[in-house]
């Protein structure tokens, strides 16, 4: 190379050491975040809980603490140097741009004020933006739908009888029947100490979850310990991860999440024209939503994502090239972030290709038909299975009923015909030639007869 071409290519080089030259850096495109709320009072206690009843607890149960506040307000700041000072620099305009932005919550209380928290700290608002000069806060969208028809972030908990069932058959494996049995002793004692004679292995995480926010709040029973706390708490870890452990499952759990996160990144690779500008998605929710989506991709730890966790899920672009990265904050405390290795692409970045191809199989084309429980497939043999048929529909079993009940009241109406015939045939047989008359007193033992059979 002459020396033309070292003083053109060493001033790029320099500028690239430095970060100056776009195209010599992956470049951050689109940031997708799904967090967890933080501390919160329980949501259900046990029937001997000192505590058990809502005046116990601020705003009543499954509310978020003021404790849980802080927490937000210090994952918005975790935010706010990610991707606007520090990590991304201006990957967000500093000053909340709504078209850059879209937050979605959960319709719950806790969830709901947890991302009106979190982006106060995120979006501090400039002199500008204040509508009251003492009031350093600025109001920012936050959309949610009614639970019941949330499946983006709680289809898991929405109608789908296919999933509940699935689910449930998690609870009949020798796996889990070995678990039972080896914890029957521990299920007993909480029996006995919380009042509830019905617990059961996949109940425990309401036990668990009110002794963890009363052992924070001072206010365990007397019969805690922290060994029988890690002990439920093991188990509590592993049933949740029978909502999720299949490819099955988490289509149904966690495949519309996935559907949309494919489906406007690659609006961005494939340049398509944008209706907007958003960079940036995020989405307020709960353990089990980050469980779900962790566990679709092949990333989830198994351990319960604690208050104020987040996933963060980034679109990168290097020379024409695009590609998907995983970051995991997986402590509620922390401010450093976990690059996740996936296993689905064989290293910390996943091709947009590879990306594209694994989450193909997650994506449910018609997810309300998916989870109806699939028509059996006909065949003119069939072996011996371990594994139960999904059960007939509600109305299936309802009109079998019907036809059952009405065939037996006609069987029991013809049987109860032929025992007259009978018994009336042999009072007969047994009656003196003579006839009476209606007024004649004689017929008083037959009338008495008849009332005997």
């Amino acid at each position: 190379m002459g020396r033309g071409g070292v003083q053109f290519v060493l001033p790029i080089l320099v500028a690239c050491l430095l970060g100056r030259v776009a195209w010599c850096v992956p470049q951050l495109e689109l940031a997708t975040v799904v967090y967890r709320h933080g501390d919160r009072t329980p949501i259900v206690t046990w029937r001997t809980d000192p505590y058990g009843s809502e005046s116990s607890w601020p705003q009543g149960y499954g509310q978020l603490t003021i404790r849980g506040m802080a927490q937000q307000f210090f994952l918005g700041e975790l935010f706010y140097d990610r991707y606007i000072s520090r990590t991304y620099p201006d990957f967000l305009n500093e000053n909340y741009t709504r078209t850059q932005l879209y937050i979605r919550s959960t319709d719950v209380d806790r969830t709901l004020m947890s991302a009106e928290v979190q982006l106060s700290a995120f979006f501090y608002p400039s002199e500008g933006q204040r509508f009251n000069v003492t009031l350093p806060w600025q109001p920012i969208p936050v959309h949610t739908v009614p639970m019941a028809d949330d499946i983006l972030l709680r289809a898991f908990d929405a109608d789908c009888p296919y999933y509940s069932w699935l689910v449930n058959q998690s609870y009949f494996t020798p796996e889990y029947i070995a678990l039972e049995q080896q914890n029957n002793d521990l299920v007993v004692l909480l029996r006995n100490v919380t009042g509830n004679t019905a617990l059961k292995i996949e109940d425990l995480w309401m036990v668990e979850d009110t002794l963890f926010i009363e052992n924070i709040y001072n206010r365990t029973p007397s019969w805690y310990s922290t060994a029988l706390f890690n002990t439920i708490k093991s188990i509590t870890d592993y049933t949740l991860t029978l909502m999720f452990n299949s490819v099955e499952k988490n289509r149904l759990s966690a495949g519309v999440f996935v559907g949309e996160l494919v489906a406007y990144m690659n609006t961005t690779v494939m340049g398509m024209p944008q209706s907007d500008a958003t960079k940036m998605h995020m989405y307020s929710v709960h353990d089990t939503t980050v469980a779900a989506v962790m566990s679709a991709l092949g990333l989830y730890n198994g351990i319960q994502p604690p208050y104020a966790t987040a996933f963060m899920i980034e679109l990168f672009s290097e020379n024409g090239n695009f590609f998907v990265k995983f970051f995991f904050r997986n402590d509620t405390a922390t401010t450093s972030v976990q690059e996740l290795f996936i296993p689905a692409c064989g290293g910390t970045n996943c091709t947009w290709s590879q990306f594209v191809s694994f989450t193909r199989k997650l994506i449910p084309s018609d997810w309300n038909a998916e989870c109806q429980f699939p028509t059996p497939t006909p065949s003119v043999t069939s072996s011996p299975s371990t594994t139960s048929s999904p059960p007939t529909t509600s109305s299936q079993i309802a009109s079998s009923e019907v036809a059952a009940i009405t065939l037996g009241v006609l069987l029991g109406f013809v049987v109860l015909l032929v025992v007259v015939f009978c018994i009336v045939a042999i009072l007969k047989s047994r009656m003196p030639s003579k006839s009476y008359s209606i007024d004649d007193e004689t017929k008083t033992p037959l009338m008495t007869a008849k009332q005997s059979f």
